[in-house]
């Protein structure tokens, strides 16, 4: 292509300069006509080439089909991406939610057992503060220990709560708890253009697909409706299930809150009575009666000394359990 170019170009200049020099009358003299063939040749294969450019390629059946399934296999691969995507999202927020439940679980768990604990030690230092005041005869009371064991007394209706909750079981909380917010509602479906509630005599039957009314009226639904009342029953009790969760996460949130603050009043209500003296059971000495010990005479004193065992007019009988004790080394059985 360039020499044609090349060729096109010294034409041009030599019949330029022929009609500048007034030679246009030999046409042939000087520029050879083999030129203006090849120049003529060279235009003609470019028009041809520029003309095939310009035409629309003929593409075979199998291959438009092809071009066309493209697209298509692109947008649904992006699609199956994303819900690959959102399942994993989704696997990851119930393991997480999981393992936050489980964690404030554990909490109260821990927590009930130290309060288990402090209550224990609660219960000594009453029973230490009773047996004080009956050795030293007081009458009035330690207030402040009566008052927090009545408290801690009262804390224990809230061990079945405990248990409950540390159990995982959210309905039987739900049920036990009488939180009729979070039962299962009737459902409001629209059958044949007529709001129903589902619930009390309204029922459908979901496997066979057969709707009674109040009234005992029965009527097969179609497969649209059908489909259509179960995506809606089970968007419902997705709905309760995620609030329940929600509800039952919070309880155990506020659980632990509440014990932590139990924990800390019983360790200063501790720390207040070890201050005033009270110590625990294990610390405290009962009083006892102490052993009767005789007196007994001072060696110093003559064996035959009478006047130990004189007698006043009127003894009394310490006097004469005094006086008449035998002397040490002395046998009375002769």
């Amino acid at each position: 292509m360039n020499t044609s170019h090349d060729n096109q170009s010294i034409a041009l200049a030599f019949a330029v300069a022929a009609l500048q020099h007034g030679e246009s009358s030999f046409p042939g003299s000087n520029i050879p006509q083999s030129i203006f063939e090849e120049q003529r040749h060279t235009m003609t294969h470019t028009e041809i080439l520029e003309t095939s450019s310009h035409a629309s390629p003929t593409v075979p059946t199998g291959q438009e089909q092809a071009i066309s399934r493209r697209p298509k296999e692109g947008w649904e691969q992006r699609l199956a991406k994303s819900r690959e995507r959102n399942r994993e999202h989704a696997r990851r927020t119930r393991i997480r939610k999981k393992e936050h439940l489980e964690a404030l679980q554990s909490k109260v768990r821990e927590l009930e057992a130290e309060r288990k604990n402090l209550k224990q030690k609660m219960e000594e230092c009453n029973i230490a503060s009773i047996l004080l005041g009956m050795s030293s005869n007081e009458e009035e009371p330690h207030n402040d220990v009566d008052v927090d064991m009545f408290r801690s007394k009262k804390e224990r209706k809230n061990e079945t709560h405990v248990t409950v909750l540390t159990e995982g079981k959210r309905k039987r909380f739900f049920v036990e708890s009488n939180d009729y917010q979070f039962s299962s509602k009737s459902m409001k479906v629209s059958i044949d253009g007529e709001l129903t509630i589902l619930g009390g005599g309204c029922h459908v039957n979901w496997k066979t697909g057969v709707y009674s009314d109040n009234k005992g009226f029965h009527k097969t639904l179609t497969n649209e409706q059908l489909q259509k009342l179960r995506r809606e029953r089970n968007r419902m009790h997705a709905k309760l299930t995620r609030d329940r969760k929600k509800c039952f996460i919070s309880v155990l949130e506020k659980t632990v809150e509440d014990l932590e603050m139990d924990i800390q009043t019983i360790r200063e209500t501790l720390a207040r009575v070890s201050v005033s003296g009270m110590a625990p059971t294990s610390q405290i000495v009962t009083p006892s009666r102490s052993p009767i010990v005789s007196p007994t005479l001072s060696h110093q004193e003559p064996e035959d000394d009478v006047s130990a065992y004189s007698m006043d007019p009127q003894p009394t009988s310490a006097a004469i359990s005094v006086q008449h004790a035998p002397r040490n080394g002395i046998d009375l059985s002769i």
